[in-house]
């Protein structure tokens, strides 16, 4: 698994119909806080630009491009 950083950009929920992007502001043990930064006009998800996203990091996966490529493509 790779090494999720303070500064990262994140493909969020990227089995999702329209794709979804962010900025990870702040990691610590019981989560992971992301700016949503880029998201496709159709989608009406309740998140917006700018919106902060609390995700828990218990059970969290995190891949690297490739490793989404080789698990679900």
């Amino acid at each position: 698994m790779p090494q999720l950083k303070v500064g990262s950009r994140v493909h969020l929920w990227p089995m999702d119909t329209y794709p979804k992007y962010g900025i990870v502001r702040e990691i610590n043990a019981s989560y992971i806080l992301v700016e949503l930064t880029e998201k496709d006009p159709r989608d009406y998800c309740r998140y917006q630009i700018g919106d902060r996203i609390k995700l828990p990091a218990k059970g969290l996966l995190v891949l690297n491009e490739q490793e989404f490529k080789d698990k679900y493509c």
